[in-house]
């Protein structure tokens, strides 16, 4: 008797252990990030850059989301014809942005459209202006991506 209610108990805990980490994991992994997040020494949520080797952990506190992004239009840099995105931030997320960027020089920041990293600079100087030019590996393909990502959700 006492084993079977030992059995019992010992499965119960398995099942609820594991319905617990399911409900956290799922909940993690289907929450789609989109905006400017924090970069932390450890975190909720993982992500890789295009090479899949280099990574950084993101606080999921959003400080810039996407109803605080204006525009995003992919451009050519005239220089080194490489792809760039362009970014131009509401009048609240330009004041929102430039408060952020003053706190936390020298600190890293993810910046993430359709649950992909696009870039993770680190912030080396207040930034007034809510124009962002941005330089990433990406190729036309994954900024078109990027771009439609951010359209989705806009809309």
């Amino acid at each position: 008797m006492k084993r079977a209610f030992l059995f019992l108990v010992v499965i119960s805990i398995f099942v609820s252990c594991n319905l617990l980490m399911s409900q956290k994991t799922s909940s993690i992994l289907d929450t789609k990030y989109n905006g400017f997040y924090p970069v932390v020494m450890t975190g909720q949520k993982i992500y890789f850059y295009d090479d899949s080797t280099n990574f950084v952990f993101i606080d999921t506190n959003v400080i810039i989301s996407v109803n605080e992004i204006e525009l995003i239009k992919k451009q050519k840099n005239k220089t080194t014809n490489m792809v760039e995105l362009y970014i131009e931030l509401t009048p609240e997320g330009t004041i929102k942005f430039s408060d952020y960027t003053a706190q936390h020089i020298d600190e890293q920041l993810a910046i993430i459209f359709g649950d992909k990293l696009i870039v993770a600079p680190t912030i080396r100087t207040e930034i007034l202006e809510g124009k962002i030019v941005l330089t990433t590996s990406y190729n036309d393909n994954s900024i078109a991506e990027v771009i439609d990502a951010f359209k989705q959700f806009k809309q």
